[in-house]
């Protein structure tokens, strides 16, 4: 999911520990701008994990061809 800033905002009310609101806004850190980057980051972590779950079966199969026959580049490569 790519966030642009033409993406619609909407409000939210969350409830976060006293003492980080206040260091927050002590520091001036946009709290808005934190919860919108680590809400898109925990979105994309999940969708990551859900993308390898999907695809876990032809990884595996994958994995056990090439541990089975080895790399079509194994006689060319020196290392």
């Amino acid at each position: 999911m790519t966030h642009t800033v033409t993406t619609p905002k909407k409000r939210l009310n969350l409830t976060v520990s006293e003492h980080l609101i206040d260091a927050a806004k002590a520091a001036g850190l946009n709290m808005s701008e934190i919860a919108e980057v680590a809400i898109g980051r925990a979105l994309a972590e999940e969708e990551r994990k859900a993308w390898e779950r999907d695809h876990a079966d032809g990884i595996a199969s994958y994995n056990r061809r090439i541990a089975n026959t080895g790399m079509w580049s194994d006689g060319y490569r020196s290392f």
